[in-house]
């Protein structure tokens, strides 16, 4: 917040100023900003059948101890996962 030509947050610092009935404290140290959240993957794919390429409805899909199924249509997703290596097992 910029308050008369001033860099001011709320009640943050040292020195603060009583303008309208609100303190405002003036920041003299900067902090850097927080890091982002890691970026989160989305896995899924589809599963058929070999020969004829049809959809397989219920094969369970396991991933380190995240389990899903196949839905009519043979797909399947586990959203929000983060950057790395997986043991993925279908059954």
């Amino acid at each position: 917040m910029v308050k008369d030509g001033r860099k001011v947050a709320i009640g943050v610092g040292v020195v603060g100023l009583v303008a309208g009935g609100i303190l405002y404290a003036v920041s003299r140290e900067k902090k850097p900003p927080a890091p982002p959240p890691p970026e989160l993957a989305n896995i899924y794919g589809v599963v058929t059948f070999r020969k004829t390429g049809a959809p397989l409805l219920g094969v369970k899909i396991s991933l380190d101890g995240i389990i899903t199924y196949t839905n009519a249509s043979g797909e399947y997703f586990i959203r929000n996962q983060p950057p790395g290596n997986y043991m993925m097992t279908l059954k």
